[in-house]
């Protein structure tokens, strides 16, 4: 399944299916792609108001910025299945021999960091959206603004979907560095994502 480019309703099915992939992985890729295209929403819907008009170029560039992004997610939620793939493929080695067993230990290893790798590129990038997000509430058109604290859930969602997934397979590892580095993106997302929906929540209310 190319999930590029596959319906979300068949992403869904599929989704909840009995295989293991798309999986969590293939999710937090999800959830950083609907933030990102929030983000352009934002952007695009608050750029014809007259009021916004000094943040024309900012949001000119946040909008386009976004649409990367929407790609760049939607190729890694790809990558998730085969790096996953990958892993299941080196597990399924032989291990008879001595020379077996150090050649599947080896494409273990090769497989399981880059399964670990691709979520962390997903978390990296959300949490970039979560770092541009600040400040922004005050630049966008109040009717949208609720719709920035949403894209703040979905990339914090990224971010922790990403976190685990990378601490899954440096279990495997027995990488500490591994889980300490998605222990710290956690936790910076948690902050970034709490202060986002606290400016919007006092914009709209006060």
């Amino acid at each position: 399944m190319d999930l590029t480019s596959t319906p979300i309703g068949d992403f869904l099915d599929a989704l909840a299916s009995k295989s293991p992939t798309p999986g969590g992985g293939s999710v937090a890729a999800l959830s950083g792609a609907m933030a990102a295209a929030l983000m352009s929403m934002v952007a695009e819907v608050t750029l014809p108001k007259k009021k916004y008009k000094v943040y024309e170029a900012e949001l000119r560039d946040l909008a386009e910025r976004s649409k990367r992004r929407i790609l760049r997610f939607r190729e890694l939620m790809q990558e998730d299945v085969k790096a996953f793939d990958a892993v299941i493929e080196a597990m399924r080695l032989p291990k008879d021999t001595p020379e077996q067993a150090k050649v599947r230990e080896e494409r273990l290893r090769e497989a399981l960091l880059g399964a670990a790798d691709v979520p962390r590129r997903v978390g990296m990038e959300a949490l970039e959206m979560l770092r541009e997000m600040q400040g922004l509430h005050g630049k966008l058109y109040k009717f949208v603004v609720s719709d920035l604290a949403v894209a703040a859930s979905m990339a914090r969602a990224a971010v922790e979907g990403a976190a685990m997934n990378m601490i899954v397979n440096a279990s495997s590892l027995k990488d500490e560095a591994i889980v300490e580095e998605a222990m710290a993106m956690v936790r910076e997302a948690e902050g970034l994502a709490r202060s986002v929906f606290e400016a919007v929540k006092g914009r709209l209310v006060g």
